[in-house]
């Protein structure tokens, strides 16, 4: 009789369970992620919500994991940069790159993480080996995802500029998890948790402009401009900033203010309607 005939009932389900809550929970982050970057800035989106979640995991570990201590110098230095390559690089090029491909595609990209881990870690001392057998997975899944990935029709460049993005978020998520199994010294989950995610939530600040033009006449344009920087702390406007068409110009200068207005017309029509 096997190990797993022998296992009570409870166990045997414990698998499934957890595969259903993959798919459950793991799964419609993606969907999540793709509703906050319509309305938030995708890197202030992904600071935001690491802040709060290392926040609250930092009072979790106060009152569950005191008892271990304070973690040593090395810890901090070891869990915080799985937080960078997890979160600050991983999770914030997700979410941006989810301004432009579907959730669905994002989850699926990301899914290819276990088979670049399967290749990284045949290189690392005391990693698994390479075998037939690991090449023709990895090969198989990445053509798999190759294929989904694949847009039909024409698309914009972003769209490949997005699904690079989500390479190299794999790519950082492969080698923070590799990090991770590699910790000399490791610390309870609470505190590695709260370490992780107030390590990676910092966001990258984001320079806005926007640039609205009028037509006065058909061969008349003007134009107002503003730039604003994203952060942290909200959305500030730099100083000296930003402004209107110059008064005072010739026809020659209006004729070609009219021509970028039919232009930024024709691209802001595209972008809402197709």
């Amino acid at each position: 009789m096997t190990a797993d005939a022998q296992a009570p009932p409870r166990r045997r389900l414990l698998p499934f369970v957890s595969l259903l809550v993959i798919w459950v929970v793991w799964g419609s982050t993606y969907l999540a992620i793709r509703i906050v970057v319509r309305e938030m800035p995708p890197l202030a989106a992904a600071g935001t919500r690491f802040f709060c979640a290392g926040t609250i995991m930092g009072l979790v570990a106060l009152a569950v994991d005191r008892r271990y201590g304070w973690p040593a110098p090395r810890q901090w230095l070891d869990y915080a940069l799985i937080g960078v390559l997890l979160l600050s690089v991983g999770n914030s090029l997700v979410m941006w790159a989810e301004k432009t491909v579907p959730s669905g595609i994002a989850a699926l990209i990301v899914a290819t993480v276990p088979l670049w881990i399967l290749l990284a870690d045949g290189l690392r001392p005391g990693g698994q080996p390479w075998t037939a057998r690991v090449w023709v997975g990895t090969v198989v899944g990445l053509v798999g995802v190759a294929l989904v990935a694949r847009p039909e029709g024409a698309v914009d460049a972003s769209h490949w500029l997005a699904i690079l993005g989500l390479q190299v978020a794999t790519l950082s998520w492969t080698i923070g998890s590799l990090h991770a199994q590699s910790v000399p010294k490791r610390l309870p989950l609470a505190s590695a948790a709260a370490i992780e995610m107030l390590a990676g939530r910092t966001p990258t600040e984001q320079v806005l402009s926007n640039t609205c033009y009028s037509l006065v006449t058909p061969d008349w344009g003007i134009s107002v401009t503003a730039v604003h920087n994203s952060t942290a702390k909200g959305i500030t406007t730099p100083p000296g900033s930003g402004g209107v068409s110059p008064a005072g110009r010739d026809d020659a200068f209006r004729k070609q203010e009219a021509g970028y207005a039919r232009a930024w017309y024709a691209s802001i029509t595209r972008d809402a309607w197709g």
